[in-house]
């Protein structure tokens, strides 16, 4: 083999795997962990932590009308982490207005899951403090069947897609579509890095971070999961008993979601195990 092609191939195979851009830079990038949440995210926020020299990403809950950035423990922060994850679209927002025009790199990642899960996931989250209140914890399993099926036609039509205009503050035409074969949705435009991974392909998420950010990151199992809650037992019982309806389940495919980041024979699946159908 000539000595240049040796050469070559070596430096290749030392460099890893091979990126389409500049790899996160640990002294000048930012960090957006934005999720609609339950969707594997926490163990994200905890995996890039140390991209940003803490333990774990903060959470950031609003902005004050004073300009004042709340965290997870209602801390006020004059200015937003240097990493953080978020919830709320308008905190995302403020995020890419502030560092667009810095001509910072914006790396934006987007976790997502099959909205029927995790609008379920997402009710127990809350169970006692949003959804029902804290008497919940007295309540059948009948009742809480019946409160749920109250709400799910309205969680179930969310999509973080669908907020992307008013974060990014354009037009997202210009998205690709999911690819299967890499298990994402990557895009770059300008400075910003948007990579938009699903829960179900979690166990691909160290080697696409690796493919896409240039860095290794290592994800704690199960992180936040609701079987290890107060309410763990009660919740396995849920899943098991609770179908939703036709017209719930199709709602739910017809999310933007979805239809752009899943299969047909993936939400195939996904409206079979929420109708109970074997």
């Amino acid at each position: 083999m000539p000595a240049l092609l040796l050469s070559l191939l070596t430096s290749a195979v030392a460099a890893g795997p091979s990126l389409d851009v500049t790899p996160w830079n640990s002294t000048t990038d930012r960090l957006l962990l934005y999720t609609l949440g339950k969707t594997g995210s926490t163990s994200l926020e905890l995996a890039f932590g140390c991209l940003t020299g803490r333990s774990r990403l903060p959470f950031v809950r609003n902005i004050a009308a004073d300009g004042i950035w709340r965290d997870d423990q209602y801390l006020a922060l004059e200015t937003p982490p240097r990493g953080f994850k978020t919830h709320v679209a308008s905190v995302a927002q403020r995020m890419v207005e502030m560092v667009r025009p810095q001509d910072t790199n914006l790396w934006m990642i987007i976790p997502v899951r099959d909205t029927l899960a995790r609008a379920m996931s997402d009710f127990f989250e809350t169970l006692d403090t949003q959804y029902v209140g804290p008497a919940v914890r007295n309540w059948s399993l009948a009742q809480i069947m019946s409160r749920y099926k109250t709400l799910e036609p309205h969680m179930v039509g969310r999509s973080i897609i669908d907020t992307l205009q008013q974060v990014l503050g354009e037009r997202v035409d210009w998205l690709p579509r999911f690819d299967p074969s890499s298990h994402d949705l990557w895009a770059v435009r300008g400075t910003l890095r948007l990579l938009i991974v699903r829960a179900e392909d979690s166990t691909h998420w160290p080697s696409i971070v690796e493919r896409r950010m240039g860095v290794k990151i290592r994800l704690p199992s199960a992180a936040n999961s609701g079987e290890d809650k107060w309410y763990g037992e009660l919740y396995q019982a849920f899943k098991s008993g609770y179908v939703s309806e036709v017209e719930t389940v199709r709602r739910a495919l017809k999310s933007t979601d979805m239809r752009l980041l899943y299969t047909e024979d993936e939400t195939n699946r996904f409206a079979a195990s929420a109708l109970h159908l074997r």
